[in-house]
């Protein structure tokens, strides 16, 4: 016998189902509301009209940012991507409550044209399709995600070598190779933490990644279970006793390091509750 349904149950499948946004947006994006909070009053946007193009221009700052591989801000450590939500969801409630300056440019018919080009890019496809080129991303920067005090480091020390070659050679110096003996160890960076190292499968595996972020290098896992890629110029100590559980590791207070994988933060922008 098939119960029947809850009649409110019934009655809210036709609601807005809000649940579908993801709690990780909700939460990303709650910083940089508390930034803009910080810095301009919560909800000043509907006291005051705000311009669309103020917010659209910081849109475009922090996707620029983020595309070129920095993921937060430098100084609030508030993501790129949680400060355009931020920014979009202002516009959105400014239109709302009436306080929205639409200083937009005179409409075009964009849409038309984009639609139109679709025909150019099977013809440009076409014309090229013999070749197979590689097509780079932020993986092919043998820098990145190196922590921004060491990458600062490298870039002035690569600014005195002339010979590429010898640049390269100094680079590669700068990583070290996973150590299957060694797997297990516990090592100090140079904040005075402890990580253990992994195997690469370990790393891949827990981060759901299909390669290692660079190929010199070693993963590890952190004092709290977070996982990092580590470089030697990171690390000022290594245990040699092949340690292999937290609570045999060094005295420390624990911490985790600085996770190299998604790269480091940026430039200041603080859009989130205003520009």
């Amino acid at each position: 016998m098939t119960k029947e349904t809850n009649p409110k149950d019934a009655l809210g499948t036709g609601r807005l189902p809000m649940s579908l946004v993801p709690s990780s947006g909700i939460a990303a994006v709650t910083l940089a509301f508390l930034e803009g909070a910080c810095k301009y009053g919560r909800f000043n946007w509907r006291a005051s009209p705000v311009r669309a193009s103020i917010y659209a221009d910081a849109m475009h700052r922090h996707l620029a940012k983020w595309f070129n591989g920095e993921n937060c801000d430098e100084k609030t450590n508030v993501p790129h991507l949680a400060s355009i939500i931020a920014s979009a969801m202002i516009l959105i409630d400014a239109e709302l409550c009436g306080t929205l300056n639409d200083d937009r440019p005179p409409s075009a018919p964009m849409a038309p044209m984009v639609d139109a080009m679709v025909g150019n890019i099977a013809h440009i496809k076409e014309i090229f399709k013999e070749y197979s080129p590689h097509q780079f991303t932020i993986a092919d920067d043998e820098l990145a995600g190196v922590p921004e005090r060491v990458r600062e480091r490298v870039e002035e020390a690569l600014k005195k070598l002339d010979d590429p070659e010898e640049a390269e050679k100094f680079v590669k110096k700068l990583f070290k190779p996973e150590d299957p003996d060694r797997v297990g160890e516990w090592l100090q960076t140079l904040d005075g933490e402890w990580v253990k190292m992994i195997t690469v499968e370990e790393y891949l595996k827990a981060t759901d990644r299909t390669n290692p972020p660079f190929e010199k290098g070693f993963p590890y896992l952190t004092d709290k279970g977070g996982y990092g890629w580590g470089v030697a110029a990171n690390f000022k100590q290594e245990q040699g006793d092949g340690q292999d559980g937290r609570e045999d590791r060094p005295g420390s207070d624990g911490g985790d390091e600085e996770d190299v994988d998604g790269g480091e933060c940026g430039d200041s922008e603080g859009e989130g509750g205003g520009d």
